[in-house]
């Protein structure tokens, strides 16, 4: 295992290089031309992509989803791309690339130095987003699954320690979420992937959705600002970084129907943002595979539900 580890670790350090030598444009240029031969022969997760473009769009054309699909695969590609490149971005490179656009409510709730939670989705470019945030606006905490091998987990903490980011792992990652915001400082959540059995079903492009509850469950305990927040890739500038007026939290004097409500908003405006950019979210994630209980909609959250 560790001549394994050490193999990849060569060869993503070789890679990161590689990248980096090219310049941005020609490695985004490579980038979409791998995604397309990607596109081309991984039949599975390209059949998973157009399966969940038809129930999501039942009446759109073939050609349509055939684009939309093809697009979903540049935009992951076009990230990791891109995210090589952030161990050398300094502040003033980096404002160059993204440029903000910030509700009032949410730069005031954001600069009051008290703790704020970020709420995004895999669109555009994630990694970005939460980089050019913690570099250019605010330190971040956010959680991520471990990287399997220690050497390159270690390189990417650095990078993203660089970039004033604070990854928590997932295990554990509510009770350090719960420190972290006890610290006034400013967290946050990815909620578009599938939750699985930690999860609440709420309705995403029409069917039901397992989702994690971690997000509506720590800004209900802590009455924090919730800011939707995503980058998103433009024609007439790289990249626009949006963060949107904080959510009203419900108060129902239900517990459970709080997190569920708070958890469907959540939800329903990352299913916005895709409306607005179909190719810049990921179509090929197994985004339905949990299926809700037999005569059930809701699952209920239990207070110990982990980061899914």
């Amino acid at each position: 295992m560790r001549l394994l580890h050490l193999t990849e670790f060569v060869a993503v350090r070789t890679a990161l290089a590689i990248t980096q030598s090219l310049g941005l444009p020609v490695a985004r240029r490579i980038a979409r031309g791998f995604a397309d031969l990607l596109y081309l022969f991984d039949r599975r997760h390209r059949e998973r992509a157009l399966r969940n473009l038809h129930h999501a769009y039942p009446d759109s054309h073939a050609d349509w989803r055939q684009r939309t699909a093809r697009a979903a695969f540049q935009t992951f590609a076009q990230t990791v791309v891109e995210a090589a490149y952030l161990s050398r971005l300094t502040r003033r490179g980096l404002a160059r690339l993204v440029e903000f656009e910030m509700a009032p409510e949410a730069e005031a709730a954001i600069r009051s130095g008290e703790s704020v939670l970020l709420v995004g989705a895999h669109i555009g470019n994630w990694e970005l987003c939460g980089a050019s945030f913690a570099m250019l606006i605010r330190p971040i905490a956010s959680v991520a699954r471990p990287i399997e091998n220690p050497w390159i987990e270690r390189l990417v903490a650095r990078i993203r320690g660089r970039m004033r980011q604070r990854i928590l792992a997932k295990r554990g990652a509510f009770r350090e979420l719960s420190r972290a915001i006890r610290r006034r400082e400013c967290v946050g959540l990815i909620v578009d992937q599938n939750a699985g059995r930690h999860g609440i079903f709420v309705d995403y492009f029409g069917r039901p959705a397992s989702t994690t509850p971690a997000a509506a469950m720590l800004a209900l305990r802590y009455r924090l600002p919730v800011v939707m927040a995503w980058l998103r890739r433009e024609k007439d500038f790289p990249y626009r970084f949006f963060a949107e007026a904080p959510l009203p939290l419900p108060d129902t004097g239900d517990r459970d129907e709080d997190i569920r409500r708070l958890t469907e908003t959540m939800t329903k405006r990352i299913e916005e943002w895709v409306r607005e950019a179909p190719g810049q979210w990921l179509w090929a994630h197994r985004r339905w595979k949990a299926k809700p209980p037999v005569n059930e909609e809701v699952c209920r959250p239990s207070p110990s539900t982990s980061i899914a």
